[in-house]
């Protein structure tokens, strides 16, 4: 005769944690994926010729708030600058 390994309210125990982790990764997942989809349309506009206009205003216009931020400016012509290395110090 085979006895149970779990009793009901240890399966359903495992069934909600294992419900709870589902939940816990799906929304990063969820995010990673629609960048990867935005990345793919960014570089191969025949995808979604639509996302691809879209995604092209948005980069505009976020180019065109940081130009017009100053502390963005300063932070993106430091990017931008040279590189100094600390042997050049």
């Amino acid at each position: 005769m085979m006895t149970q390994r779990y009793s009901t309210p240890q399966r359903q125990e495992r069934y909600q944690a294992r419900a709870k982790r589902a939940r816990f990764w799906a929304w990063p997942v969820r995010i990673a994926m629609i960048g990867c989809v935005g990345a793919a349309i960014w570089q191969e506009p025949a995808l979604s010729p639509k996302a691809h206009a879209m995604l092209k205003d948005v980069a505009g216009r976020a180019n065109e708030r940081l130009e017009r931020s100053g502390v963005a400016q300063s932070y993106l012509t430091a990017l931008s600058g040279p590189a100094v290395s600390a042997t050049d110090k």
